[in-house]
């Protein structure tokens, strides 16, 4: 709480003081003639009657003017956003203790209603980070802040989730690393556009925060290590900063366009079925809706709206690969039906290329044996020709030419001896004939 309040504070309650006051100095103005006022002394009852009736006046308009006042001051402070997280996070001192003020109806109203952020300094933000550690340690505050603001100026909702990002940044586990941005810095290379920026993150911070918690776990246990070598946050409080971390990565991931709402939704969607009881489901469903219709803008009609539209393009896309695979099936039943139809014409086919396969074989083996028979035709050819050579060699110069060479002579004579010589001729041939028979074999 601010100076300003302690000041209204302080007004307030002297104004509740100080009309008691008037009221007993009337009272008391009153009881003055029943008490003493002699007859003496008529004048001296109504003068004090209107002076006592000055003062209560002059004490009720002051009154209202410092209420007045206060109001206004309260309403320009309400209508500043460096003051309403001022107001939020920074604790009031009071009697040398920090005392953090309660996120209340109002404050919430007034962060709804928020239109500028001018006034969002860097010494306030620096102011608000410093405080969280004590104000807001499960970064519960800040979530809140976030959803309360979704509706306002785009413009005032950036510097809202700048000055969140920062906060975080500074005071979860890891704050060492000085980075402005924590998201950035676990996202490390990956390029922020990428579909599984949101699957990342919530594995990366969910694995550091595990090990933390780990440690801490380990070390109330050990009796032997002193409890102030780990921070002040409980294992309970270290889930639950990074769950609503997580929950500050999606919305930041939205919000600057690295994702689409519909993919924050399903990882939400996701994050939550992990922790869903199936014990009477039903009826805490059932009072959870009852619950939401108290507030119309809580958004519960809008997330059952996605679902059903999802629900209805699932069905949709059901029927339409219902289709396709009846579609699909049909072409499978009819290419099954040519592949048998194939199969057989193929065995049909194989059994003629081993019948044609044989019937080769058959002709090369005749063929083979044609070309040994003409071999040997070929070689016995040979052999009859140098036969019938050295016949026709013998019977030219034995039974023709020397017949023929005696006939010559005998014809040749002074006195031809005709009766030699065609002794000689008949010889020759009677041979001629003799060995024709046998060349035409």
């Amino acid at each position: 709480m601010s100076k300003t309040q302690d000041k209204h504070q302080s007004g307030t309650l002297s104004l509740k003081r100080d009309p008691e006051r008037s009221m007993t100095a009337s009272t008391s103005g009153s009881a003055i003639p029943a008490s003493g006022v002699s007859a003496s002394e008529p004048d001296a009852v109504p003068i004090a009657q209107n002076v006592e009736t000055a003062k209560a006046d002059s004490m009720v308009h002051g009154a209202k003017t410092v209420k007045s006042d206060k109001k206004d001051t309260l309403k320009e402070e309400l209508g500043s956003l460096g003051k309403l997280l001022s107001l939020i996070f920074v604790p009031e001192i009071k009697d040398g203790k920090e005392k953090v003020a309660l996120f209340t109806q109002k404050l919430q109203a007034a962060l709804q209603q928020v239109k500028t952020a001018d006034d969002l300094t860097q010494a306030v933000v620096d102011a608000c980070t410093r405080s969280i550690p004590i104000s807001d340690p499960d970064f519960s505050k800040l979530l809140q802040v976030l959803l309360l603001t979704q509706d306002i100026d785009a413009t005032v909702r950036h510097k809202i989730l700048g000055f969140c990002v920062e906060a975080v940044s500074a005071n979860w586990i890891e704050s060492h690393r000085g980075n402005t941005n924590l998201f950035i810095d676990v996202a490390g290379d990956i390029d922020l556009n990428n579909p599984g920026l949101l699957a990342l993150l919530t594995r990366a911070i969910t694995e550091r925060y595990k090990k933390r918690i780990d440690i801490l776990k380990q070390s109330l246990k050990d009796e032997a290590r002193e409890r102030h070598e780990f921070r002040s946050l409980s294992p309970v409080q270290l889930q639950g900063q990074c769950e609503n971390l997580i929950t500050i990565a999606y919305l930041w991931a939205v919000e600057t366009g690295k994702c689409s709402s519909e993919k924050a939704i399903n990882q939400f969607e996701k994050r939550l079925a992990i922790n869903v009881s199936e014990f009477n489901a039903d009826k805490r469903a059932c009072f959870f809706l009852a619950e939401q219709m108290r507030d119309t803008k809580s958004g519960i009609a809008e997330t059952i709206s996605f679902f059903q539209r999802q629900i209805k393009e699932i069905k949709d896309k059901s029927h339409f690969y219902e289709g396709s695979r009846d579609a699909l099936q049909r072409d499978v039943t009819t290419l099954s039906q040519q592949n048998q139809e194939l199969q057989s014409h193929v065995v049909s086919l194989q059994c003629q290329i081993n019948e044609l396969k044989q019937q080769l074989d058959k002709e090369k083996m005749i063929a083979h044996e044609q070309q040994l028979d003409e071999q040997a035709e070929r070689v016995h050819l040979r052999d009859d020709v140098g036969k019938a050579k050295a016949k026709a060699y013998n019977l030219l110069r034995e039974e023709v030419v020397m017949p023929l060479e005696l006939s010559l002579k005998a014809l040749q004579r002074e006195v031809p001896k005709v009766a030699n010589a065609e002794h000689q001729i008949e010889l020759v041939l009677e041979s001629i004939e003799r060995e024709i028979e046998w060349f035409k074999k």
